[in-house]
């Protein structure tokens, strides 16, 4: 080997230990920083904490005496103003709005009655005292009181009796038996009238709500008749004249309710066709909100349902 060729291997030696101690100088600086962190103990990080707590509760304690300061404050406002007020006006209410209730003439007239025989009495009183005696002119006294009251209950109970009367009320209604039911023997047919119980009317919107929502349909004759599979179960005719349905569709249509019957002559299975037409009155009295009635105005009772079911066994 000759001289500069060993001073090339010299040269690189050194520079390879050069780098060697640079890198193993960085490792251990790498690992003192470890260290140095590693170092940082768990009381310091709890005594941190710690101080951190305390302030927190320093800060909670200030929060605490300056909210109580303040209420403090706004109640001795409270009671600087209490008697201030209280000087002022405590009830009185300056020159006050009286209101005078404005009576009905029929009340106004009664009272002007009633105050006159008042007078009188006292004015016979003072005329003659030794010809009727006092307490006759308190018994006179007490009879005409009376009667002026009563009088006027009389009257505020005539206004009240007339509101209570729906414009639509008929008292006492005619119920209209179309001729086929009227020919029929009782035995042989089986009715039911759904209606108000104070013969109002129920007009054609109604009725032909309900009629849809249970299913009915208009026959030829103008009756309402329900059927199941193909088979007419029973009908319905208006308790209004001229007792059927052509012109449920009409603004001015009205009627007093609807008659359920069975031609038990032309029924093929009557119980099952009553049990039919009792759950179909069910859905019509709470679409109408009626009532079920007999044929004599009499309300339908369980006992009548449970005879006809013994009749029709």
């Amino acid at each position: 080997m000759d001289a500069s060729t060993f001073r090339w291997v010299l040269i690189i030696i050194a520079v390879v230990l050069a780098l060697a101690i640079y890198l193993f100088g960085q490792h251990q600086a790498r690992l003192r920083k470890r260290n140095a962190i590693g170092s940082f103990t768990r009381e310091e990080i709890d005594s941190t904490i710690v101080e951190d707590e305390q302030l927190l509760d320093q800060m909670n304690n200030l929060s605490t005496l300056l909210e109580e300061n303040e209420i403090e404050e706004s109640l001795d406002e409270i009671l600087l103003n209490s008697p201030m007020e209280a000087q002022k006006t405590p009830l009185a209410m300056s020159d006050p709005e009286i209101y005078a209730p404005q009576w009905e003439p029929a009340d106004n007239e009664v009272e002007e009655s009633l105050n006159e025989t008042q007078n009188t009495a006292a004015m016979e009183a003072q005329e003659t005292p030794s010809v009727v005696p006092d307490a006759e002119i308190l018994a006179t006294q007490e009879l005409a009181d009376n009667e002026v009251e009563e009088s006027l209950d009389e009257t505020r109970k005539i206004p009240a009796m007339e509101a209570q009367q729906t414009p639509l009320a008929m008292p006492d209604a005619e119920i209209f038996v179309p001729t086929l039911l009227t020919d029929k023997d009782e035995d042989l047919l089986i009715s039911h009238h759904l209606r108000h119980s104070d013969f109002r009317l129920i007009v054609g919107e109604e009725a032909e709500s309900a009629a849809h929502h249970a299913g009915l349909e208009l026959d030829a004759e103008g009756l309402l008749e329900y059927r199941e599979e193909g088979e007419l179960v029973f009908h319905i005719a208006s308790l209004s004249e001229p007792g059927n349905f052509f012109e449920i569709d009409d603004l001015n249509f009205v009627t007093l309710g609807f008659n359920c019957f069975i031609d038990l002559d032309s029924c093929a299975n009557p119980r099952l066709a009553y049990e039919s037409m009792l759950k179909k009155i069910d859905e019509l009295v709470r679409i109408l909100n009626v009532k079920v009635y007999k044929p004599d105005h009499e309300l339908l009772t369980i006992n009548d349902v449970t005879e006809i079911r013994e009749k029709l066994a």
